[in-house]
């Protein structure tokens, strides 16, 4: 991964933490950058966890958006503690974060 991809990723981290906190998450953040979860939010009023895998929002040459997809060892730590995990996209240029599967 180059600099300027990490740099990215960093922001988009960054973007998706400050939309989780002001919706009412506690977020807590993994100490390596390599790790299955980067973040992980719970709901304040829910109690609800969730494993949060977080990516900037990349886009084709045509402009469709690439969709990513849990890798293996996530599905399988999801199955063994039963917390879900999500995937939360950041546009680390405009700011803009989606959380599908949180509905937010």
């Amino acid at each position: 991964m180059s600099f300027k991809e990490h740099t990215r990723g960093e922001i988009a981290k960054n973007y998706i933490i400050n939309y989780l906190l002001s919706r009412d998450y506690e977020v807590l953040q993994e100490g390596t950058s390599q790790g299955l979860i980067d973040l992980v939010g719970v709901n304040r009023e829910t109690g609800r966890v969730y494993f949060i895998d977080c990516k900037s929002l990349s886009r084709r040459v045509d402009g469709t958006r690439v969709n990513r997809i849990l890798k293996p060892a996530q599905k399988d730590l999801q199955d063994k503690v039963g917390i879900p995990f999500i995937i939360a996209y950041a546009d680390s240029e405009t700011g803009s974060v989606e959380i599908p599967k949180l509905g937010v």
